[in-house]
C-alpha cells in the first residue's frame, strides 16, 4: 500500500478543520464519510488545531452524506475554476450546458451525479481530461 505524502495529509487535515469550523451542520459522521478518517483521528486533528469540539447533538447533520469520487471532485473543481476565471454566472453556464441551475449547483457542490450526456457536454465546454479523472 502506497504511503500518502505528508503534504497531502496536512492539506486534508486543514480542510477537515476548516470544514468543521465553518459549517455548524458538519458533525463527525459527515467528516468520517467525506474524508475516510476515523472519529478518534478527526478529534485528534481538531484538538491539535486548537478547535473547540462541539457537544454531540449541537448540530443538525446532513441527511445524505456521500463520499465523492475523484472524478466527481475533478469535474466540480474544473467547473468552479471555469466559472471564476471566465466570470460566467451559474445561470449562463446552465444554459450553455442545457441543464437546470439546480443540477448545475448540484454538480458544483458534488451532490449530483451527472448523466453521460451531461458529462459529454461538460467535456466540450470545459475541455476536461476525463480519461485520467476517473482512474
Amino acid at each position: 500500500m502506497a504511503r500518502i505524502p505528508s503534504f497531502a495529509i496536512a492539506k486534508r487535515n486543514e480542510e477537515i478543520v476548516r470544514t468543521y469550523e465553518n459549517d455548524l451542520s458538519v458533525d463527525f459522521r459527515f467528516l468520517e464519510a467525506r474524508y475516510g478518517v476515523s472519529r478518534s483521528h478527526i478529534k485528534r486533528i481538531l484538538r491539535e488545531a486548537g478547535v473547540h469540539i462541539r457537544p454531540a447533538g449541537a448540530t443538525s447533520p446532513p441527511t445524505n452524506v456521500r463520499v465523492l469520487s475523484q472524478g466527481h471532485r475533478y469535474i466540480a473543481h474544473k467547473l468552479n475554476v471555469h466559472l471564476a476565471l471566465n466570470a460566467v454566472s451559474v445561470s449562463e453556464m446552465a444554459e450553455r450546458l442545457a441543464i437546470s441551475e439546480k443540477r448545475l449547483n448540484g454538480l458544483l457542490q458534488g451532490t449530483y451525479d451527472p448523466s453521460l450526456s451531461e458529462v459529454q457536454r461538460l467535456n466540450r465546454e470545459l475541455d476536461l481530461d476525463l480519461q485520467n479523472a476517473f482512474d
